[in-house]
């Protein structure tokens, strides 16, 4: 279920979804694919930002279509990474976030 806050009713909301493996193996890159969606439309150049766990990764380019991917090995010590995307919102969007966990396995 996705629940759109909007405090800004002049404003459009921006809509994240996520894909990751349920599980990845120890010491692999972890892939994720995402969308950004919204009734209207995006600036031509954005970028979502990207934390694991609560520490920065490198911005990703946010394709035409609205599709970004990524990918990140965390540490082996990790059990559980959980990746937070968020797209600050422009002039016509509200910010918008999702969340994805994956279990690392040996």
């Amino acid at each position: 279920m996705v629940l759109d806050v909007i405090t800004d009713i002049a404003k459009a909301s921006s809509t994240i979804t996520l894909s990751a493996p349920p599980t990845n193996p120890v010491g692999t890159p972890v892939a994720v694919t995402g969308k950004l969606t919204s009734l209207a439309s995006f600036p031509r150049y954005k970028t979502v930002t990207v934390t694991r766990n609560g520490v920065e990764l490198p911005d990703v380019k946010v394709k035409r279509d609205g599709t970004f991917s990524f990918s990140d090995t965390p540490p082996d010590w990790m059990t559980y990474p959980q990746y937070t995307v968020t797209y600050p919102g422009d002039a016509r969007h509200v910010p918008g976030t999702a969340t994805v966990m994956v279990e690392l396995v040996a």
